[in-house]
């Protein structure tokens, strides 16, 4: 004869498990936009990611990776690539915290962006979720 064991679970404890889930999800998505980048490749009519997160004084590197012509022109007219060919690269070092705008001359409906932030201390890792408890 066999036994069911039955799994009693507060429903705090259930609440909790689901509001994690929950929250783990959200990060995902906010931190899909907000990925620390080195590089960016353009592949065909798009920069892979299109946005990121550096730091100021670190350099991020768009390689064209297409058969097309491209380049990484700033809105700001802090920089252009001028034009990148299929294997070429461009590289920016970022001076100052902000927001980098930036398109393609040639196909001016690809755009993206990097956020430069100021350099900070020491780091959690991405995967440290705080607890918050009400």
């Amino acid at each position: 004869m066999s036994r069911v064991k039955l799994l009693i679970v507060a429903p705090w404890l259930l609440l909790l498990a689901v509001s994690a889930l929950d929250a783990s999800s959200q990060v995902q998505a906010v931190s899909s936009r907000n990925v620390a980048i080195s590089a960016v490749d353009i592949v065909d009519f798009a920069y892979q990611p299109d946005s990121g997160v550096s730091s100021v004084g670190a350099s991020v590197t768009w390689t064209n990776r297409g058969s097309f012509a491209h380049t990484v022109t700033f809105d700001s007219g802090a920089a252009d690539s001028g034009t990148l060919t299929s294997g070429q690269s461009f590289t920016f070092k970022f001076p100052s915290a902000g927001r980098y705008s930036y398109h393609c001359a040639i196909h001016p409906a690809m755009t993206g962006y990097v956020d430069a932030l100021p350099p900070s201390g020491p780091r959690l890792p991405r995967s440290w979720l705080p607890l918050v408890t009400h």
